[in-house]
């Protein structure tokens, strides 16, 4: 029996429960239809059989719902921005035991829960209990599965501490990063810190894709890579009242003088947001496990990325934005992506502030 025919229910890693619909031809290639409790998800006919898996074994699932009932271990008690990074982190990549564990942790605590904590339960749940269900129940439908798994979410907040606690939990404090002086000085700025650029690439895109082998159309491309200086790099945001105008980061002047080629600024790209993300890292270590983990789960929004890049909201959320670059000797030692002016605009006060710092930073050093 094909363990992935029409009408059957499976596991897609991340999102949970899914039910194979069919397959369709979309753009000339044959992709099979996926239907989630939320949307409709298309993989294509040779992905399907990395893209989704069978449900865990009965045996195991009753050892997790096992656990999930008992009441030994302590409950976190880490500021709210720590949990819901590692639970954002373990719904995307963590195994159905690693999931577990985390909503038995947010079922342990002695507060009443707060409306990030529910929300972070429900998603987890959504994923956690719904393989348990198939598992254990092997329901027909993807209805008759959610049906299922709602009243096994209701039986197991009767029991949990979390939810006959009647204490609140003590305010987290307020949590602002560690921000280094600004050796420059810049006006108007804030300065993430330094970073390495180890090989002589630098990259610019949405965090969620800028590892991805194919970076997309040249109109909308979700990233960039450009030939660049090799070394240190400073990274920085400019906000504005609506929010973040601007990421940039240059090379330290440093590696810089006595280039032989006049700087150049250009327009050298447009790139699309999903995210509402954008990040400018080392173009070596874009698809790099350890760097795509700390642009994905960030704690804060303005950010470096590891001693790799760094990264920030993407000042008006998704949409397209132009990426500008200095260019010295043929390697870019500036690089900016201006959210203030989207597609179409000119662009003029990046160009003006790029001009004006470029001027401060020269004649400072």
């Amino acid at each position: 029996m094909n363990p992935f025919s029409t009408g059957k229910l499976v596991v897609y890693p991340g999102q949970g429960i899914v039910q194979i619909e069919g397959t369709e031809q979309r753009e000339g290639k044959s992709f099979v239809r996926l239907k989630h409790s939320t949307m409709t998800i298309h993989v294509p006919v040779e992905s399907l059989a990395k893209a989704v898996r069978q449900p865990i074994a009965t045996a195991q699932a009753e050892v997790l719902l096992a656990r999930l009932r008992s009441r030994d271990g302590e409950p976190d008690m880490r500021h709210f921005a720590h949990r819901h990074r590692d639970v954002m982190r373990v719904l995307a990549k963590g195994t159905l035991e690693q999931q577990t564990e985390a909503l038995h942790r947010l079922y342990s605590s002695p507060f009443t829960p707060t409306f990030g904590e529910r929300k972070l339960m429900t998603m987890l749940e959504d994923i956690v209990l719904g393989e348990l269900v198939l598992a254990t129940s092997a329901p027909a439908t993807l209805d008759a599965l959610e049906q299922q798994r709602d009243a096994l979410a209701s039986a197991q907040r009767e029991s949990q501490p979390v939810f006959s606690a009647t204490k609140e939990r003590p305010r987290d404090p307020p949590l602002e990063p560690n921000r280094p002086r600004d050796p420059f000085g810049l006006s108007h700025v804030e300065y993430l810190g330094t970073f390495n650029v180890g090989s002589e690439m630098i990259a610019a895109g949405d965090p969620a894709t800028v590892g991805h082998e194919e970076p997309g159309a040249p109109e909308r491309a979700s990233y960039i890579v450009l030939d660049a200086v090799k070394g240190k790099w400073h990274g920085y945001v400019r906000a504005g009242d609506d929010g973040i105008e601007l990421l940039f980061a240059f090379a330290d002047p440093s590696l810089t003088r006595g280039a032989v080629s006049k700087p150049s600024r250009s327009q050298v790209g447009r790139l699309w947001v999903d995210s509402g993300q954008m990040s400018i890292v080392d173009g070596a270590m874009r698809a790099d496990d350890q760097t795509r983990d700390a642009m994905l789960f960030p704690l804060f929004q303005e950010t470096l990325v590891l001693d790799r890049g760094c990264m920030s909201r993407s000042g008006f959320g998704d949409g397209i934005y132009p990426v500008f670059a200095t260019t010295e000797a043929g390697k870019v030692s500036w690089l900016g992506v201006d959210f203030h002016d989207e597609e179409g605009g000119d662009a003029t006060s990046t160009r003006k502030f790029m001009e004006e710092m470029e001027k401060k930073i020269r004649l400072g050093r």
